[in-house]
């Protein structure tokens, strides 16, 4: 005989499994989530360490090239001075050349020809004016790298970086804080839940034993009924055997008494009674089955 579990059982197997399922991947994400922080804080501080070899380094770095601007700029001076005084040494030849093709315009007669002297005059002359040229160039360009190799300038540019360093530092350090709440937050949510998986896991527990014994009850019941029936299918089974000699022996009496010749084959109150005792002998064997 198959019992079937109330509905009621089967879904607290379905809830009881559920509840498991949820303990476990909570456990698994409290987990990995520490491991997980942990591994996050291993690499901030491998990187702290390497950005703080990185940044002893381009400090040092940076004094060196300070100091080499430092003297790159007094060179630079060096040099521009030279320069301007280069420049102003070429302004006596230029004059002197310069008045000299002037001079030499001024020739009469037959002198008024261009020789090899007035030729070499208008070179030194395009000489001088190259060179002055490309000497105001030079300077133009050591002013200029001079203005670039400027220390004050290379300071605030420093300045601006530290300023932009600090301001991811503090980037960082919000992102930082965010993470640990977020880790927090979760990490307490899932306790949370958890502990209300465990309650609702152990208020299903209950309802589960209690169903169990109200199906054990009620088994108790059906088997006691089960019982009960067959001992009664037994008894029929008993008054059955029992009206087995009585229907034969009305049967053939009834048949017997169907072969009575003439007048004797009448209907008395014998051929009533024997039908009636058959159909009652015949009427037992059905309420074996009910």
């Amino acid at each position: 005989m198959v019992l079937k579990l109330p509905h009621r059982a089967s879904a607290g197997g379905t809830h009881r499994h559920g509840a498991q399922s949820i303990q476990r991947e909570s456990k698994t994400l409290h987990q990995d989530t520490e491991a997980a922080t942990l591994k996050t804080q291993a690499v901030g501080t491998r990187l702290l360490g390497e950005r703080l070899q990185e940044t002893h380094y381009w400090k040092s770095e940076l004094k060196r090239h300070v100091d080499k601007l430092l003297a790159d700029t007094e060179s630079l001076l060096a040099l521009k001075t030279r320069l301007e005084k280069a420049l102003d040494a070429t302004e006596i030849p230029f004059a002197i050349a310069t008045d000299n093709l002037n001079c030499r315009t001024r020739r009469p007669g037959a002198d008024l020809v261009r020789d090899t002297v007035e030729e070499e005059l208008v070179k030194e002359v395009d000489l001088i004016r190259s060179i002055q040229a490309l000497l105001k160039r030079t300077t133009a360009q050591v002013v200029t790298q001079i203005k670039v190799c400027n220390c004050t300038l290379w300071t605030k540019f420093t300045q601006d970086n530290l300023s932009k360093a600090l301001q991811e530092e503090q980037a960082t350090n919000s992102l930082r804080v965010l993470v640990e709440r977020l880790l927090r937050d979760t990490t307490d949510d899932l306790r949370v839940q958890c502990s209300s998986v465990d309650r609702a896991f152990s208020q299903r527990c209950a309802e589960l034993i209690e169903a169990k014994t109200q199906l054990e009850m009620k088994h108790a019941q059906v088997l006691e009924q089960i019982g009960a029936q067959e001992r009664n299918i037994v008894a029929l089974q008993q008054a059955i055997h029992n009206k087995e000699a009585p229907l034969r022996v009305a049967q053939s009496r009834l048949y017997l008494r169907s072969l009575r010749p003439n007048m004797e084959l009448c209907r008395d109150e014998p051929q009533f009674r024997y039908p009636k005792l058959c159909e009652e002998c015949s009427m037992v064997n059905p309420c074996v089955w009910v």
